[in-house]
C-alpha cells in the first residue's frame, strides 16, 4: 500500500527550500526536475515535496515547535519569498473569525459565523 514514509535528511529539506526560493512554492514538478536539486530529492514525488513544504510553513507559525532549530531558517526562507497567494503558509490564509460571543447565547456561535 504505498511507498513507506522516509525521514527527510537535511540535504533534502535544504534542497527543498532552495528550489522553492528559486521556482516558488507550488513548482514542485520544476523543483524536482531541476538539475540543481533533483540529485537531492531523487526519492520524493512532487506530493512529498507539497506535504513537506506545508509541514514547514506550519512549524514555523506553531508554538511549542518540536525542533526549534530549524524554524528560524525556514521562517527567514518563507519571509524571504515573494508575497504570492500560494506563497504564505496555511496559518495566515486560515478564515479569520470573531470570538465576541455571549457564552450559552447559542444565536452568536462560532460556527454560524462561518457557514
Amino acid at each position: 500500500m504505498g511507498n513507506q514514509k522516509q525521514r527527510w535528511t537535511a540535504d533534502e529539506e535544504e534542497a527543498l527550500l532552495a528550489g522553492i526560493a528559486k521556482h516558488g512554492p507550488g513548482k514542485w514538478k520544476n523543483i524536482l526536475q531541476d538539475p540543481d536539486f533533483a540529485p537531492f530529492l531523487t526519492h520524493r514525488s512532487n506530493i512529498d515535496l507539497k506535504d513537506k513544504w506545508q509541514n514547514l510553513s506550519v512549524s514555523t507559525s506553531a508554538q511549542g515547535s518540536r525542533d526549534k532549530s530549524r524554524a528560524p531558517k525556514v521562517k527567514a526562507i518563507v519571509d524571504s519569498l515573494p508575497n504570492t497567494p500560494n506563497s504564505a503558509p496555511a496559518a495566515s490564509r486560515a478564515h479569520n473569525v470573531t470570538t465576541d460571543t455571549v457564552e450559552g447565547d447559542p444565536s452568536n456561535s462560532i460556527w454560524e459565523e462561518c457557514s
